[in-house]
């Protein structure tokens, strides 16, 4: 099926986290390799992400509907032992965008140089470079997997942004 034009950006991402303090909606971003990145997320809330979802809400002129899709990881970035909110990279378990990196920052050393820039933020980096998403049309297939998905624990890294490595950012460049 093919995407329409118009679905291009403009989509709103929400992670709603479900624990005990209730339902709570955070907004995100859309990343490559079907992940979203949240920002100053509660780390009391981390434990939540996995009961909860990921809402994609298309522009207003798309004909597109809302997708609601599962976590089925997270790598989260405190940066102290003490922070109160983390920056969380979630593993979404089927795709909703596609997110390609913007051709000036296509390789490991431009993505390097580009996350230097930005302090280790590598979000913003991509931003700025301008990296746009186009929604992808939901099949029967997806629907059916949200139901059965299985999510891993969050793990958190205590430390500065640059610490996270392009592979926990945006799952490329992995060694292993």
């Amino acid at each position: 099926m093919t995407t329409p034009s118009h679905a291009k950006q403009a989509a709103y991402v929400l992670l709603l986290t479900n624990d005990e303090a209730g339902l709570t909606g955070f907004p995100g971003t859309l990343l490559p390799n079907g992940r979203v990145l949240v920002r100053d997320l509660p780390f009391e809330r981390l434990r939540g992400i996995c009961p909860g979802e990921i809402v994609v809400i298309p522009s207003i002129d798309s004909d597109l509907r809302v997708r609601r899709v599962r976590a089925i990881g997270t790598r989260a970035q405190r940066a102290t032992e003490d922070s109160p909110t983390v920056l969380a990279v979630i593993r979404l378990a089927h795709r909703v965008a596609d997110v390609p990196l913007p051709d000036s920052v296509s390789t490991r050393e431009a993505l390097d140089a580009l996350r230097e820039r930005f302090d280790g933020d590598i979000g913003a980096g991509l931003a700025a470079a301008g990296m746009s998403a186009t929604l992808v049309a939901p099949d029967d297939e997806s629907a059916a997997r949200i139901r059965r998905v299985e999510c891993a624990d969050p793990l958190v890294h205590v430390g500065p942004l640059n610490d996270l490595s392009l592979c926990d950012w945006l799952g490329i460049f992995c060694d292993d």
